[in-house]
């Protein structure tokens, strides 16, 4: 009898070691996991201290430098709602300048991941920043941010930028198209963008199946609205034909929104006696703030 009982527990025995084994090696995987992720940790720990650590010491390094950005461009540059004033009240174009104009417009070999760099493009840009036979025409500059990314790029471009700029006795806040500008200002960045256009009839310029939104909280003022497409990616190749077509064009204002081509298309058209405003992303702007909306670089260079 205690044989076959023996006999009939066995499969059972084996089982139960069976599973002794299994918890034993899942044991040995948690304690590992926990391990891994206790390393993990640390690392991300360090990597972040290691790189706020970076960023101190070029921020620190880039002092000297970002001194000589603010004594260039502060005294000169008007605050965001001034920016818009004067646009106004003196019926101005407006070509704004950032990072990715700085950098293609110094360096042959940066481009952007919608337009392709070329010493044409950059002879325009640097024609643009000077307002080169453009008396109408406001310039703006970014704000002078003092983090790193801004500190990398005024390491990469100034002492060319520099220069450039001895000339001009006033900048626009190219910053005024972007989310800080409804962030600071709110109601009134709508009701100042608004203004410029009131009563008009306005070219809206952009590429084929673009980002760019005629939002009616920004737009509703206008008079009415055509739009001229351009290509959505290398949109300068397409400047002279763009140029002669708007040049020709009956609108009251023609609005930009199309990269570093479109800081060198306002420009031209200023100089040929058309009043133009380099909008860039003001509508992805003002939907970022006020709708909950991606942030501008975020969103698809060109609709599916």
């Amino acid at each position: 009898m205690t044989s076959q009982l023996e006999a009939m527990l066995t499969p059972f025995a084996a089982i139960s070691d069976h599973l002794a084994e299994q918890n034993k090696l899942l044991a040995d995987v948690a304690s590992q996991l926990k391990t891994q992720t206790e390393l993990a940790t640390k690392t991300h720990w360090e990597a972040n201290k290691a790189r706020l650590t970076v960023e101190s010491l070029k921020t620190i390094l880039g002092a000297a430098l970002l001194s000589q950005v603010r004594a260039a461009i502060i005294p000169k540059q008007l605050g965001f709602m001034e920016t818009l004033d004067l646009i106004r009240d003196e019926e101005l174009s407006f070509a704004r300048f950032g990072d990715g104009e700085f950098r293609m417009m110094t360096r042959l070999d940066f481009n952007v991941s919608f337009q392709k760099n070329s010493a044409r493009l950059q002879q325009g840009l640097k024609a643009a920043i000077q307002g080169e036979g453009a008396p109408k025409l406001l310039v703006g500059m970014p704000n002078v941010f003092v983090d790193l990314h801004w500190t990398t790029v005024y390491h990469e471009v100034w002492d060319q930028v520099e220069p450039m700029l001895d000339a001009t006795d006033r900048f626009g806040n190219s910053h005024v198209s972007r989310p800080l500008m409804f962030q600071a200002f709110g109601q009134e960045a709508v009701e100042g963008w608004k203004s410029l256009w009131a009563g008009k009839n306005v070219a809206i310029v952009t590429g084929h199946g673009s980002r760019f939104d005629l939002e009616p909280a920004l737009f509703d003022s206008v008079a009415s609205t055509r739009f001229e497409y351009s290509m959505p990616r290398d949109a300068f190749n397409d400047i002279e034909d763009l140029s002669r077509r708007l040049a020709d064009g009956k609108d009251d204002l023609v609005l930009i929104s199309l990269g570093p081509a479109g800081t060198v298309l306002a420009h031209r058209l200023a100089q040929l006696g058309k009043r133009a405003l380099d909008i860039g992303h003001l509508s992805s702007s003002y939907n970022n703030v006020i709708n909950g909306g991606a942030f501008p670089e975020h969103t698809p260079i060109a609709r599916s």
